[in-house]
């Protein structure tokens, strides 16, 4: 079981676009940030989900983010705070002392843990798991994934009201140096014990190759050519006005997984539309290890242009994903629905 997400960015989204908060709304770019896909970006203090009506009646928590910890400012700042309705004081916060040179957990207002400095000046993922309880709660804070602090016991009252990152009374982190990937807020108690917030990597795979080519491309005979476009390109493409239509693709990876990562799964990513909002066209999504091919769901095509993805937690043969077979894969789609 697991945290019933409010926000979870990445390539499940279908998007590799970078969300910022301004005046009035968002921003969205396509920066990748340092999680290689989307991600929400905080470019000024104090920033999260805040107010009763944003969560009500929620008493769990598990939050993702990478970040590059720096000192500077004053004796202390909150990098993390949690509130409820009954206190002006933080149920917990996640807090760098400057002048002692450690991190702590501080629950209502009191020390329970604390570390040395870790990781200064360099990107990491961070992570913390929280329960708000008045005698079975926790709080669990990762670094990479590994354990680093936690406390169990009573961690105030619930509900929780805000969940907010930031930094009070100085910065800790330089502005734009926090990249939120994964948000999981819930209010069903004891629905997921402590666990750390994933450290995930979405690099992305070129398509070097046709392996089977039977859209009509817009131009040229190179279909991976008209799909591998930064911005993507109106008047560069494939489309095809029948079912059964195919193309697949070799692929090369533009970035390396880091050491000691391992493959999950795999998500085809393809933008497209059809032209006509009157017939189901459909696209599926393929994977193709040269003996067998597996085949996504039939996904209805929206009638603007956007993207549509699957995610492909085994290999065709059924097996495990591994890092080297992703490279002898093929990925492409099927032409599918109506036409």
């Amino acid at each position: 079981m697991a945290i019933t997400p409010l926000w979870k960015a990445g390539a499940e989204s279908g998007s590799l676009k970078e969300f910022t908060s301004v005046s009035g709304g968002i921003s969205i770019s396509s920066t990748q940030a340092y999680t290689g896909t989307s991600s929400f970006k905080f470019p000024t203090n104090d920033q999260g989900v805040k107010g009763a009506a944003s969560i009500p009646d929620t008493n769990q928590a598990r939050s993702g983010w990478g970040i590059i910890p720096r000192t500077g400012g004053y004796s202390y700042a909150e990098i993390l705070r949690v509130y409820n309705s009954t206190s002006s004081t933080p149920i917990f916060a996640l807090r760098a002392h400057l002048s002692g040179a450690n991190f702590s957990i501080n629950v209502n207002g009191s020390l329970v843990a604390s570390m040395p400095h870790e990781g200064l000046g360099a990107w990491h993922h961070w992570g913390i798991d929280c329960k708000i309880d008045g005698t079975d709660g926790w709080i669990y804070f990762y670094i990479d994934g590994l354990l680093k602090m936690s406390f169990v016991g009573n961690t105030g009252t619930k509900p929780m009201q805000s969940f907010s990152w930031g930094t009070s009374p100085a910065p800790y982190f330089y502005k734009g140096d926090c990249f939120m990937d994964d948000l999981y807020i819930d209010a069903t108690p004891n629905e997921a014990a402590p666990l750390p917030p994933p450290v995930k990597r979405y690099p992305y795979y070129k398509g070097i190759a046709d392996v089977i080519k039977t859209f009509t491309p817009s131009t040229g005979v190179d279909h991976y050519v008209l799909l591998d476009e930064t911005p993507v390109s109106a008047t560069d493409y494939v489309s095809t006005l029948a079912a059964g239509s195919v193309n697949t693709f070799t692929v090369s990876p533009t970035a390396a997984l880091p050491a000691g990562f391992e493959t999950a799964a795999v998500w085809p990513v393809a933008y497209a539309f059809k032209d006509n909002s009157e017939v189901d066209s459909r696209l599926t999504f393929r994977v193709s290890d040269g003996v067998s091919d597996d085949d996504g769901a039939s996904i209805a095509l929206p009638t603007t242009q956007g993207n549509i993805t699957e995610r492909f937690a085994l290999q065709p043969d059924g097996s495990n994903w591994n890092n080297a077979d992703v490279l002898t894969t093929n990925y492409g789609f099927v032409s599918s629905g109506d036409f």
